[in-house]
């Protein structure tokens, strides 16, 4: 049925309804500023046995630019205590936000395959029915008197895993 909507959808020329999410972390304002950020939800067994064709998405919801200058590292299930590797395997990707700051923003989403992470994951005993993303600034500045109160740049309201 979704891949009729979709098809239905590109043929009149109209963007393909968002797909249902298949788990998702709670509805809640997050911020995004110099330290990371962490967000987990339970991923029920029965997403990997659906026969469905499709992809795997993580989705960043609502995101919108509080203020410029800082762009985000996501992984995926990144282990306590490894080092985070944008070239390694829990790298999801980034989350940047250019333009206007606009008070009245609704936000848009942004969203990543993570099928391939998934499986392998999975194939490496990784996997235990939780997806735990964690936001990291890419491009850290050392603390000054000028901030001394933390900066906020990005926020957001939830995540969610999709199949696209």
């Amino acid at each position: 049925m979704t891949a009729v909507l979709v098809a239905l959808a590109v043929m009149l020329g109209s963007p393909p309804p968002p797909a249902p999410p298949l788990a998702a972390s709670e509805s809640e304002v997050r911020v995004l500023g110099d330290e990371p950020v962490q967000v987990a939800f339970e991923v029920p067994p029965e997403t990997f046995a659906d026969a469905e064709p499709g992809r795997l998405r993580i989705v960043i919801e609502g995101l919108v630019l509080l203020r410029p200058g800082a762009y985000y590292h996501v992984y995926l299930n990144l282990p306590e205590g490894q080092t985070p590797d944008p070239k390694g395997r829990y790298f999801v990707g980034n989350v940047a936000l250019f333009g206007k700051v606009r008070a009245d923003d609704p936000g848009g989403d942004r969203s990543f395959d993570v099928t391939d992470q998934i499986a392998w994951l999975r194939e490496q005993g990784e996997w235990a029915g939780r997806a735990e993303l964690t936001f990291i600034r890419g491009n850290p500045q050392p603390p000054s008197a000028e901030t001394a109160a933390p900066e906020e740049f990005v926020r957001f309201r939830r995540v969610a895993l999709i199949r696209r």
